[in-house]
């Protein structure tokens, strides 16, 4: 047996110093991480949330949309003030509005329970006066002996300047607490002169005449579901609207009531134009038409005032002596209507304010030194406007840049 002997082991060749070999630089071992300076940090990457513009830009991008119409700015916008003692559980939301003869002062319901005087020449308010209840009616009385307002519960009466100081003092007319107490039993107001007229849903209509120092009830009017009322031929006669939109006529105190028209849908409002021969209707919808008071008319309903995704306030008025009717709102504008061609003249611009503040109340005024137009909106917002141009008097797009009033403050 041949005993072989192991064959060596090859050595393996070393591998070259890596802290020696060329080209590298080795590096002491006392240096460390905290003489290497100070580390610059990654700035973080962007978020994947969208951005969204502020109130105040998406405001302004609305405003962008053509307007087929030249508009008018307000000459002034102001917001309605609180104060400890109102209650604002509903807002300062502005629902009535009512001028005096002469168009110096005007009163105002709003949703926080407060009646407010304003003088329209200065623009200042003058008066702040809390109501127990929610007002439902707002007339301010001839003769400026001051203003009549009726509440939900049923308590009429009138505001008016007492003492030496001219305070504003409120005294009862008429307690109609009775009929208030009726479920659903909502109730309008209509006064002129001497004559009080209150219109109850479910009861129909009570007519009061001032004589030998009170008021004395004269014989109701039956019909129901009275959404709106108003005086006209001097008070001889009523003019009121139904939910089912009948517009109806009847002689005060005794008289026979007339449909004068059926308008298909609850009637919000009805305007008489200043000859008296004419209202200004405006109905559930968004739209509004004229309807003729002769009584020799064989065509009542006459030319209707709509636009299409129009947003409409409570009402209809008329401006300019009849000649316009300012109704409706459409792209952040108080649109104003030729009464006798039914289209658009101009748009009322509605000045910037928080989002999902609308018109709620526009009414118009005549004064020895010029009429206007004021509006109230949901948010507590007062907007004057100038008087609107009659058609044919040079409005148009070539006078609308002439026309811009003051920046709004």
């Amino acid at each position: 047996i041949v005993r072989l002997q192991p064959s060596a082991k090859r050595e393996r060749r070393a591998s070259p110093d890596l802290w020696t070999a060329p080209g590298i630089v080795r590096v002491p071992s006392s240096y460390n991480n905290n003489s290497r300076g100070v580390k610059r940090e990654r700035p973080p990457s962007p978020s994947l949330r969208l951005w969204i513009a502020p109130d105040s830009v998406r405001l302004q991008q609305q405003r962008q949309f053509y307007k087929p119409w030249p508009t008018v700015s307000c000459v002034r916008s102001v917001k309605l003030g609180t104060n400890s003692d109102s209650n604002c559980n509903g807002g300062l939301g502005i629902e009535r509005i009512a001028f005096n003869s002469d168009g110096s002062y005007f009163a105002l319901s709003c949703a926080d329970l407060t009646l407010r005087i304003w003088n329209n020449r200065t623009r200042v308010e003058v008066a702040r006066l809390a109501c127990r209840s929610p007002i439902v009616g707002l007339v301010w009385m001839d003769n400026d002996a001051g203003v009549m307002s009726l509440s939900t519960d049923g308590r009429l009466g009138k505001w008016a300047k007492l003492g030496p100081q001219s305070q504003w003092h409120w005294g009862e007319m008429i307690n109609l607490s009775s009929e208030a107490r009726v479920l659903e039993n909502t109730m309008c107001l209509a006064c002129t002169r001497d004559r009080i007229a209150v219109a109850f849903q479910r009861t129909g209509v009570k007519v009061w005449i001032w004589g030998k120092g009170s008021w004395i009830a004269q014989r109701s009017i039956t019909r129901t579901n009275i959404t709106t009322l108003k005086f006209i031929d001097g008070g001889n006669a009523l003019l009121g609207g139904t939910r089912e939109g009948v517009v109806w006529h009847c002689a005060v105190p005794n008289g026979t009531m007339k449909v004068y028209a059926f308008l298909g849908s609850s009637i919000i409002s009805i305007a008489v134009s200043p000859t008296g021969m004419q209202a200004l209707v405006a109905h559930a919808g968004g739209s509004a038409c004229m309807v003729e008071l002769g009584f020799q008319c064989q065509q009542r309903i006459g030319k209707s005032f709509e636009e299409k995704d129009m947003g409409c306030a409570r009402g209809a008025v008329f401006a300019a002596g009849g000649k316009t009717a300012v109704f409706g709102s459409k792209d952040r504008c108080v649109l104003v209507w030729d009464v006798q061609k039914g289209g658009v003249v101009e748009g009322l611009e509605v000045p910037d304010g928080e989002i999902g503040d609308t018109m709620q109340t526009v009414v118009s005024y005549d004064g020895p030194d010029g009429g206007g137009v004021v509006g109230g909106t949901r948010q507590g917002r007062l907007i004057w406007w100038p008087e609107p141009q009659a058609p044919g008097s040079g409005a148009g797009l070539s006078s609308s840049s002439s026309r811009k009033r003051a920046k709004v403050s």
